[in-house]
């Protein structure tokens, strides 16, 4: 799958957070299960209708666990014992990351 990244006003902090996820986003295998993510600056991260991040912090790891956070989402949308498929799709796909 493909996936968007634009941004909702085209700020410099919003230029530099979806700058950051694109990197993000080809060095990473991530799970997608959305095509679309918005940067809005001062929003607060939502998965639905579209998956929004906002620029209150640009360090890379914490952009990469609120993208995989928020795509989880739209995963576990459909799916009646969700616990137990993100936790399977999620350490099949990222063995690093372990469910606390």
């Amino acid at each position: 799958m493909e996936i968007e990244v634009s941004t909702k006003n085209n700020t410099a902090k919003e230029q530099e957070v979806k700058s950051i996820l694109e990197d993000l986003l080809s060095k990473y295998k991530t799970p997608l299960f959305t095509s679309q993510i918005i940067v809005e600056e001062k929003s607060v991260p939502h998965s639905h209708p579209i998956l929004t991040l906002n620029t209150r912090n640009t360090e890379p790891l914490f952009l990469l666990k609120t993208f995989i956070h928020e795509q989880f989402h739209w995963f576990t949308q459909d799916k009646p014992n969700y616990k137990e498929c993100i936790t399977c799709k999620f350490t099949s796909r990222c063995p690093h990351f372990r469910p606390v």
